[in-house]
């Protein structure tokens, strides 16, 4: 394993974590999907304890996965084995199952939902605790002394933030916050335009939320399952027509490098300066995903090639 520092605490971090979305099951709220589709809690156990045993210690969770349920069963998988593990989940966005998630980032709030979270993964302290959205302007100082109080009390070790539908904020927010959470994989590249500023990131959805890894429809998704609806109605079969011209072309790059495009795709960000977070659910699959490692570096002609797609 390799592994990297996160933040300014001085976080020791495998490079290849484990998104902890999944472990949430279904979840749908007003006919709308939240969750990564069903979920099998001893084979979730059993990836997380092999995942440990050979070298991964970054867990990702939130709040809202599942309503709580992803940070119970990280709890329970996690049961004497606290110190060998980095526990990052978010907090700010607020459901109980009746209506649509609320974005909230009042002082109240975020400790109620801290003090939740430590609660559902028995806990004293959360090595990183990050926003679960970007607040608005005239809030971002307050809710920043808010993350720092609870640092003071020791409840979180050092937080930062998730940009998901925020990229372009980086270069503001960096002034903040040194630990940003994103999506960065093959299709989605923006994060690489920051480079410079020298920031700890965790590259959320490495696959594309499956279309690295060959899942093009949502025909066999559980009504639960959030690809069956992205944004404004958009499917992860609309997403793949968007993309599929440049998914075809890394395909018959991984053919003529023998490398199965899962493989790559997570290896070009390991040479890169990303943390990946693939989503988990099985031994079999976090088993796979860890030989990327045998390909990292990647090449300078590999990621010439892969940069011109």
């Amino acid at each position: 394993m390799i592994y990297t520092i996160l933040g300014k605490k001085d976080i020791k971090a495998s490079r290849i974590g484990f998104g902890c979305w999944q472990l949430g099951g279904n979840l749908v709220i007003e006919k709308n999907p939240h969750g990564y589709g069903k979920i099998n809690e001893n084979k979730a156990i059993e990836a997380i304890h092999y995942s440990i045993d050979n070298g991964v210690n970054f867990f990702d969770t939130a709040d809202a996965y599942g309503l709580g349920k992803s940070e119970i069963i990280l709890s329970k998988a996690l049961k004497g084995k606290r110190n060998k593990v980095v526990i990052c989940t978010k907090g700010g966005k607020f459901s109980d199952g009746s209506a649509e998630f609320v974005l909230n980032s009042s002082q109240e709030y975020i400790v109620s939902a801290c003090n939740n979270s430590l609660k559902r993964l028995n806990t004293d302290y959360i090595d990183i605790y990050l926003l679960h959205f970007i607040p608005p302007k005239e809030q971002i100082e307050n809710t920043i002394e808010t993350l720092k109080k609870l640092q003071q009390q020791g409840k979180i070790r050092d937080y930062g933030i998730s940009v998901v539908n925020g990229i372009h904020k980086i270069p503001e927010l960096s002034k903040n916050f040194s630990i940003i959470e994103g999506y960065y994989n093959l299709l989605l590249r923006d994060f690489e335009k920051y480079e410079s500023l020298n920031l700890s990131f965790i590259a959320a959805s490495p696959l594309s939320r499956g279309l690295l890894s060959g899942k093009k429809n949502i025909s066999n998704l559980d009504d639960g399952d959030v690809r069956k609806k992205w944004g404004k109605g958009e499917t992860q079969h609309d997403w793949y027509i968007k993309q599929q011209e440049k998914i075809d072309k890394f395909e018959k790059l991984s053919n003529e490098l023998n490398i199965p495009l899962k493989i790559l795709a997570i290896a070009y960000i390991l040479s890169n300066n990303g943390l990946v977070i693939p989503g988990i659910k099985t031994r079999n699959q976090i088993c796979e995903l860890m030989k990327s490692l045998e390909h990292v570096p990647l090449s300078k002609e590999i990621v010439k090639k892969i940069k011109e797609i």
